[in-house]
């Protein structure tokens, strides 16, 4: 008996032992992690900012000194020099306006010929885009996944002379586009959306998409982050996804957010502790995150504050006084119009309008900090099941295509390499060596061949072999069963 009640004893201090290293071992954790964000707050803060600044003004009265030194030598009139110092100075002071006047009705504003809303849920509008007239219609059609990511998914539709709807329109590819039917002000019943709900309503809107287009298997599509949330919509539903899916082509998306080395440092950085609170805070305030946390987070760890700021806006306008004449839309030229669009777009200003849903924030972080385990596992739950990407090398023939840019900064393409272990031969990777994050929304021009910074291969190009391949093996699988 006293030998049974020693064991016992023994064990209850085994586990308060353990208990308590456990407990101390996250306690230092946190404790170096606060001291790591405090170290990597502070040096991104003195280089995204602080330099920055400082190398602007220094580089403004060195504008000034030599417009000054080449009129005293005699290389430029007087009223020459004083006009080029007044453009600068009223383009600087007006930078930050038309960013909010032109830039704003600006970005996003691309809309199609025969673009019809076939649903609209509230939250999310699915839109169908009809091929370009004249150009050959192909048999592939594009299921185009937006939704909720940093600074919205208007950025698909950034310009009407430059967007990613454009390249598969004219090249005879329909386009069906899930998108946020507005911002935080135009969308209703918003409440919180979870990522079960979200993989739900995936669903439904692919659902009618596929009946409208005839019950034709369509080739889904997602961009960076909606990339993640498309993969978690075919991993929970694989047969769902399978009865209305053939391929699927994910561009510059974060598989594996720990090889991506910016914004996986700042995750592993943040102490585990800011992330409970302020996911438990956002809960309590509607379940989103609100946008310029999220700006914040992002531009702090990209080392991308300053050009934000008062004195950012100003040092934008003073490097560009052709900006100086212009005062209203129909005034600027084609590279204005970019540049004020795209410096809107990512504003706090517009990052405002549109806040992430918590739930979809704790994925990310969970595949920044975690990322993608050797068994398929992506630490997030669908009505309580684990989604794991086994899933759809098990339960699917999807065959999936992952474009990536030599030049992407943000996202590296190893960050795929779960795919190829999952998929084997069902998956092909392409890294573009002159493509950044969004130059495949943004430019146009190296969609064409012989262009000199030109994709190669060309992506839609990707999509149509993918696509053809797939239909092959379909028509020799049922050959074999007839």
């Amino acid at each position: 008996m006293l030998a049974n009640v020693t064991e016992k004893i023994s064990g209850l201090a085994r586990r308060v032992l353990r208990g308590g290293s456990s407990a101390s071992v996250s306690v230092i954790d946190e404790a170096l992690r606060s001291v790591r964000a405090g170290l990597y707050m502070g040096s991104h803060f003195i280089d995204g900012e602080l330099l920055p600044g400082l190398a602007f003004l220094s580089e403004m009265a060195r504008d000034v000194e030599t417009s000054w030194l080449a009129t005293l030598d005699g290389k430029k009139g007087f009223g020459e020099h004083l006009t080029e110092l007044a453009e600068r100075t009223l383009a600087a002071s007006k930078y930050d306006r038309l960013v909010h006047g032109p830039g704003k009705e600006l970005f996003g504003s691309a809309r199609f010929p025969g673009e019809q809303v076939l649903a609209d849920d509230g939250i999310y509008r699915l839109s169908y885009l009809p091929p370009k007239a004249g150009a050959a219609r192909q048999a592939a059609t594009l299921f185009h996944l937006g939704g909720f990511i940093p600074y919205g998914d208007r950025i698909f539709r950034f310009l009407p002379e430059a967007n990613l709807y454009d390249r598969f329109l004219e090249r005879g590819i329909g386009v069906y586009a899930m998108e946020q039917r507005g911002d935080r002000h135009e969308m209703r019943d918003m409440g919180s959306l979870t990522l079960t709900r979200f993989i739900d309503q995936t669903d439904e809107m692919l659902s009618t998409a596929f009946e409208h287009g005839g019950r034709r298997k369509l080739v889904a599509c997602g961009y960076c982050g909606t990339g993640m949330q498309l993969l978690s919509y075919i991993a929970a539903l694989p047969r769902a996804a399978e009865a209305k899916l053939d391929t699927a082509v994910l561009f510059v998306s974060p598989v594996d957010g720990r090889r991506c080395r910016i914004l996986g440092e700042m995750v592993n950085n943040m102490p585990r502790a800011l992330f409970l609170s302020e996911f438990a805070r956002s809960r309590l305030l509607g379940g989103y995150l609100n946008g310029v946390e999220m700006w914040a987070g992002l531009d702090l760890s990209l080392k991308n504050v300053f050009m934000k700021t008062s004195l950012g806006r100003f040092a934008s306008g003073w490097k560009n006084r052709t900006l100086a004449g212009v005062n209203q839309l129909g005034e600027l030229s084609p590279p204005q119009r970019f540049e004020l669009a795209g410096a809107y777009w990512i504003s706090v200003d517009n990052a405002d309008r549109f806040p992430i849903p918590v739930d979809l924030v704790r994925q990310s972080v969970e595949y920044y900090d975690k990322g993608i385990e050797p068994d398929g596992d992506t630490h997030v739950d669908y009505r309580g099941q684990r989604i794991n990407l086994h899933a759809i090398a098990r339960e699917t023939t999807l065959r999936f295509t992952g474009i990536y840019g030599g030049q992407d900064n943000l996202v590296q393409d190893s960050t795929a390499h779960p795919l190829k272990k999952i998929l084997g031969d069902r998956y092909r990777h392409v890294v573009n060596p002159n493509a950044a994050h969004v130059s495949y929304i943004c430019m146009p021009a190296q969609w064409l061949p012989g262009h000199a910074a030109s994709f190669t291969p060309n992506p839609i190009d990707l999509v149509l072999e993918q696509h053809a391949a797939k239909q092959v093996q379909h028509g020799a699988r049922v050959q074999a069963q007839a």
